[in-house]
């Protein structure tokens, strides 16, 4: 269920994290679901809307972020490994 615009002002407000551990953690989530579908298609306003419903609804966690992270790197460790070097790709230098 997400909060009401001003549900979610006084729930950031009587956070026991306080505001700036909030935005950190906010941008963290949004950071680790760049590559989620459901973030996509989302404007910037409503991409932070959801990213602190998310946390306080106890959907985002560090934990769930450190995890995220972990999976994203591997992905992305996979990927580098599956692509041809940059150099293979390049045209040759003409002399």
């Amino acid at each position: 269920m997400a909060l009401t615009q001003s549900q979610l002002a006084q729930a950031v407000a009587s956070s026991k994290l306080g505001k700036y551990e909030l935005v950190k953690l906010a941008l963290e989530w949004i950071a680790a679901n760049k590559y989620n579908e459901e973030y996509r298609k989302l404007t910037q306003t409503d991409i932070i809307t959801k990213a602190l419903n998310d946390i306080m609804e106890g959907i985002a966690t560090p934990e769930k972020i450190s995890e995220l992270n972990k999976k994203i790197s591997a992905r992305e460790k996979s990927d580098k490994e599956n692509c041809a070097p940059e150099e293979a790709q390049a045209a040759p230098k003409a002399e």
